[in-house]
């Protein structure tokens, strides 16, 4: 009876630290997720912070292992590069995004 009251405990503490992980990343995804729309609306207005908030939101994604975060925000640091003619960062940025996005099909 004690190995199964253990073995309910373990579960308990595993699934606790399993809800806890998934909400963690749920919350850090939205964060990432409103990074790169507030970036991307500010892209042909203020090119400056796009790039600064786009780059915030590439770093958190990386932290993370958010492929999609990285992706988004790959796109609007290559279109920030596009806009002040620097093509070859533009090119350099924009593949990285398709690759990336293409791999998790988005």
């Amino acid at each position: 009876m004690k190995k199964f009251k253990n073995h309910i405990i373990s579960i308990i503490i595993c699934l606790g630290f399993f809800i806890a992980t998934s909400t963690f990343a749920q919350s850090e995804h939205s964060k990432i997720d409103s990074l790169n729309k507030l970036a991307s609306d500010l892209t042909y207005s203020n090119i400056d912070s796009a790039f600064v908030i786009a780059r915030q939101a590439n770093d958190l994604s990386i932290s993370i292992n958010y492929s999609k975060g990285i992706g988004y925000a790959y796109f609007t640091i290559g279109t920030s590069f596009f806009l002040i003619e620097k093509v070859d960062s533009a090119l350099f940025y924009l593949n990285k995004s398709i690759n990336t996005l293409e791999a998790i099909n988005n």
